[in-house]
C-alpha cells in the first residue's frame, strides 16, 4: 500500500495529540530548564580565554572497551568512552605518565591497556623505553614461550617497572590476548600491543626475488619479512614513537640473575645508540655479498664512508666473509629509535639491502652489525654484559665483554672479525 505526502504529514501530529496534557506540560518545563542551562553554559565559555578552549575536532569514541588489569591479569570491562586508536595512539597530555584528568575531564590511564586491535597506551618517558616482543599469533607455541619463560623471568629478575610493547603479526589477537590474561599478577610489567602484520604484506617483487634466492637455510618468506621489518621499518612504527629505546628480547629469552639498573638509563647517560649482548657469526651461504654491497654504497656516498685512514673499518669490511661473517645476535639488542630513525645513511643503506634480504637471506645482526661497525665511532655500541649478568637464549649467555675486559676487535690481540 502506498503512503501518500498527506498522511506522513499528520501523523506526527496524530502523535503529539496522543500525548497528555500533564506530560506536555513537564516537557515544556524541561525545555525551559535546558534552554536556561543552555544560556548559562554559552555565557560561562564565553569567559573562557581563547589560549584554554579546547577547540579540537571530536574524537570517534566507543564504549565497553575490554582491558587488561595489569594488577590482576584479569579482563575488565570499562564503561566510559574510550578513544578508537587502532593503528594509532592517542598523545599523553602528561608524559611523565600516570593518571590525567584533563581540564576538559579527559582521562588517559598508564595502568590499564587497551586490548583493541593496534590500541597503544602513550609512553610513560619519553625518553625512556620499552622491552619489544613480537608475536606470530599464528603460532600457539610462540605464545606459549611467552607467557612461561620471557614474561615470568622478567618479573622475577627486572629490579624496575616496564612496559613489555608485544609487537604482534597474524590475526589471532583474541589468542594473544586471552594468553596474557592467564599470566598472574604482573606487578612490575604493563603490556601494550602494537600490530605490525602490514609489514609482513608479500609483493610481487618479494616473490620475484626469492625465486633467485641462493638456497640460504630457513630461507622462507616469514623469516625474510622479519629481517626486513628489523632493519628497514622497525624505527619508524608510528605506534613507537613515544619511547627513544626499545629492548629487543624473543619469547623465549631468559633473564636467569638481577637487573638492577636500568638498560636505557646506560644507554642516555654513555650516549650509546646500540646495546648487544651475544657475538656470533652466520652461515657462509647467507651473508655472501652483503659486504660487496656495502662497499658499493660508500663509494657511492663517500660523505658516509669511513675515513680512508680508518684502516679497522675498511678491514672489516674485506675480511667479513673470510672471518665468517661476525654479528651481534639480536635476540638480545637495544637501539636508540631516535638515531636509527634520523640517521640518513643509515636509511639510506637498508633500502638497497632488501633485494639482499630476500634472495640471499642477509639477516637482520649482520646488516646492522657490519653498518655500526664501519659507521659510527666506536663509543656509541656497547656490550650490556656489566648490566645484565643472567640472560639464556636456547642454552647460550651473553658472551660479549664490557669496558673492563676489552674484546679481541678491540684490542688486537687476538686474532678474528671481534
Amino acid at each position: 500500500m502506498a503512503c501518500s505526502a498527506e498522511a506522513a504529514g499528520d501523523s506526527s501530529s496524530r502523535v503529539w495529540q496522543n500525548v497528555p496534557m500533564g506530560a506536555f506540560s513537564a516537557f515544556a518545563l524541561g525545555s525551559l530548564v535546558v534552554g536556561l542551562l543552555g544560556s548559562l553554559h554559552f555565557a560561562w565559555i564565553a569567559k573562557v580565554p581563547e589560549d584554554r578552549r579546547d577547540t579540537r575536532a571530536p574524537a570517534q569514541f566507543h564504549a565497553d572497551v575490554p582491558l587488561v588489569s595489569v594488577a590482576s591479569g584479569t579482563a575488565q570491562t570499562i564503561t566510559s568512552l574510550q578513544p578508537r586508536t587502532t593503528g594509532a595512539f592517542a598523545p599523553a597530555a602528561n608524559p611523565v605518565g600516570g593518571t590525567i584528568e584533563g581540564e576538559t575531564g579527559s582521562v588517559v590511564s598508564t595502568s590499564l591497556r587497551p586490548r583493541t586491535t593496534g590500541a597503544f597506551a602513550p609512553a610513560a618517558n619519553p625518553e625512556g623505553g620499552t622491552i619489544t616482543v613480537l608475536i606470530n599469533t599464528r603460532s600457539p607455541q610462540d605464545m606459549e614461550e611467552l607467557r612461561t619463560i620471557c614474561l615470568p623471568s622478567l618479573e622475577k629478575h627486572l629490579a624496575f617497572e616496564i612496559t613489555v610493547t608485544i609487537l604482534y603479526e597474524g590475526p589471532n589477537v583474541a589468542a594473544l590476548q586471552g594468553m596474557l590474561n592467564q599470566y598472574e599478577k604482573p606487578t612490575k610489567l604493563t603490556f601494550s600491543f602494537v600490530d605490525v602484520t602490514r609489514y609482513w604484506e608479500v609483493s610481487a617483487d618479494d616473490l620475484n626475488m626469492q625465486r633467485n634466492s641462493r638456497s640460504c637455510p630457513n630461507s622462507v618468506m616469514g623469516y625474510q619479512k622479519m629481517c626486513e621489518f628489523w632493519t628497514v621499518h622497525v624505527q619508524h612504527v608510528p605506534e613507537l614513537f613515544g619511547y627513544r629505546y626499545i629492548w629487543r628480547l624473543d619469547g623465549d629469552s631468559i633473564l636467569t640473575q638481577p637487573v638492577n639498573t636500568s638498560l636505557f638509563d646506560i644507554m642516555r647517560a654513555e650516549n650509546l645508540i646500540y646495546g648487544f649482548g651475544i657475538y656470533a657469526g652466520d652461515n657462509a651461504a647467507c651473508c655472501g655479498g652483503l659486504a660487496a654491497r656495502l662497499s658499493a654504497f660508500y663509494k657511492q656516498h663517500p660523505q658516509w664512508a669511513p675515513a680512508p685512514e680508518n684502516k679497522a673499518a675498511w678491514d672489516f669490511i674485506s675480511t667479513f666473509e673470510s672471518k665468517g661473517c661476525p654479528l651481534w645476535n639480536t635476540n638480545f639488542m637495544l637501539m636508540d629509535l631516535k638515531w636509527f630513525r634520523e640517521s640518513e645513511a643509515y636509511n639510506a643503506f637498508v633500502k638497497t639491502v632488501v633485494p639482499g634480504i630476500m634472495e640471499h637471506r642477509w639477516g637482520d645482526h649482520i646488516i646492522q652489525t657490519i653498518f655500526l661497525k664501519t659507521h659510527v665511532a666506536r663509543s656509541r655500541y656497547a656490550c650490556m654484559k656489566p648490566w645484565v649478568p643472567g640472560y639464556s637464549h636456547q642454552g647460550g649467555d651473553l658472551n660479549c665483554c664490557g669496558k673492563e675486559l676489552p674484546c679481541a676487535w678491540d684490542t688486537g690481540l687476538v686474532s678474528g672479525a671481534f
